[in-house]
């Protein structure tokens, strides 16, 4: 599940090195039956990139994940435990060069 935290009757969460402790945190569900979620990324834009142990990368865009996957390399991982698709990298320059990096385990 993909969730989003918030401090009750707060416009943001507060920034943990300058907040003290918060005592009414709550959380709401964003998005179901990805599986589990190894990273979240960002690629420089408004996109967050989900990695998924299974081996896929999903979008999510504001209010919702993608229906395309962004990467699906499920046929080359080793999945699940403590082992997947653990993390994705983005190029500093990834909006000119296309360029974006994995961590994963394979199924070798």
């Amino acid at each position: 599940m993909l969730a989003a935290a918030r401090t009750a009757g707060a416009a943001a969460i507060p920034n943990p090195t300058t907040a003290g402790a918060i005592s009414d945190v709550r959380l709401q569900a964003l998005a179901s039956g990805l599986g589990s979620i190894t990273s979240i990324a960002a690629a420089g834009d408004s996109r967050l990139f989900l990695t998924l142990a299974s081996g896929r990368i999903v979008i999510w865009k504001g209010t919702r994940v993608l229906r395309t996957a962004f990467l699906d390399i499920s046929s080359r991982v080793s999945c699940c435990g403590e082992r997947g698709l653990l993390s994705v990298a983005f190029h500093p320059d990834y909006a000119s060069n296309g360029l974006f990096f994995v961590s994963y385990t394979d199924g070798a």
